[in-house]
């Protein structure tokens, strides 16, 4: 899967989420291609969907390995996670109140790949260390 966005250096070593992290990726992609195209418009009511389905399932993936072994930091990623679906709240908002618009996939666009690149890079980094010790 070749991903514009994606880097190695985004790897956590704990394959289901590495692949849920890869189709985030992969998504962004495609509003990143239509941006290119002039076509993101067309794009952003799907891209919200999905970002509004890959979110609870995502996050709830990540809470439900934090819990299960006991990650001592849990509190806080989950609070991270809290944060982030309500940025992606508010871009849902405008998108019921003002309709899809080139800005808008612009916003996506950034706010989106740079939350999940810190996230993945710092946040995320640290979960699977722990994770990678205690998991079978």
């Amino acid at each position: 899967m070749d991903i514009e966005n994606w880097k190695e250096e985004y790897l956590v070593g704990i394959e289901s989420i590495d692949e849920q992290h890869k189709k985030l990726f992969a998504r962004m992609d495609a509003l990143t291609l239509a941006l290119y195209k002039g076509q993101a418009v067309s794009e952003i009511e799907e891209l919200v969907d999905f970002l509004d389905e890959y979110t609870v399932y995502h996050f709830n993936h990540e809470e439900d390995l934090m819990m299960k072994y006991r990650y001592p930091d849990m509190l806080k990623h989950i609070e991270l996670h809290k944060k982030f679906k309500s940025i992606l709240f508010s871009f849902k908002s405008e998108f019921n109140k003002r309709g899809p618009s080139h800005n808008l996939a612009l916003r996506l666009e950034k706010e989106i790949i740079v939350w999940y690149k810190n996230h993945i890079l710092i946040v995320d980094k640290k979960m699977s260390m722990y994770l990678n010790e205690k998991m079978p």
